[in-house]
């Protein structure tokens, strides 16, 4: 009789043994939505430092937002753009209240309005880890996903003013606090 409740306990202690792995660490296994509405400043360099040579101009714009899985956020973003090409790749960095950060990159389609005071983007990204330059950190390090997304801002000499959504889906593991 004795070695039934031994029998049980083992069994309960490998049960929660094996759950406890499970919450430590190993995150979900499938993605999950994701969404975010965020404004800036944006503005123009001419001379396109950190671009290919295909790229005439670099434009960045950095601002505030709320995206899910992170909260309120800081964002930086650097595209580099060909005006003759309308081509536009670059990234996003999103800076978490904690530090933890989340990197995106992106190519994008311009849509110039026709007084050429503004222009509407449509994007398509994905998430960035363990690249040279940029690498995501804390619960997204190691993430994966992807998404598309939409910008708004006014060009020179219009109010350099930004607005962008963003939507898609990644996969990470909210338990991971190492790598800030």
């Amino acid at each position: 009789m004795t070695k039934l409740p031994r029998v049980i306990l083992v069994a309960l202690l490998v049960l929660v043994a094996g759950g406890s792995a499970a919450w430590a660490g190993q995150g979900p296994a499938t993605p999950v939505p994701i969404k975010g509405h965020f404004t800036g400043v944006n503005g123009v360099d001419v001379e396109a430092p950190e671009c290919p040579d295909w790229a005439e101009i670099r434009f960045y714009d950095t601002g505030t937002g709320t995206m899910s899985h992170l909260g309120k956020v800081d964002y930086m973003t650097s595209n580099c753009t060909s005006v003759s090409t309308g081509r536009i790749e670059g990234t996003i960095t999103f800076t978490a209240a904690n530090g933890d950060v989340l990197v995106i990159e992106h190519t994008g389609t311009p849509d110039i309005a026709p007084d050429w005071l503004s222009v509407t983007t449509y994007y398509e990204w994905t998430v960035v880890d363990d690249d040279a330059l940029h690498d995501s950190t804390g619960r997204f390090d190691g993430a994966t996903g992807s998404g598309t997304s939409v910008s708004e801002a006014g060009i020179p000499p219009a109010p350099e003013v930004s607005e962008f959504w963003l939507e898609g889906a990644i996969t990470y593991d909210a338990s991971n606090r190492s790598n800030r």
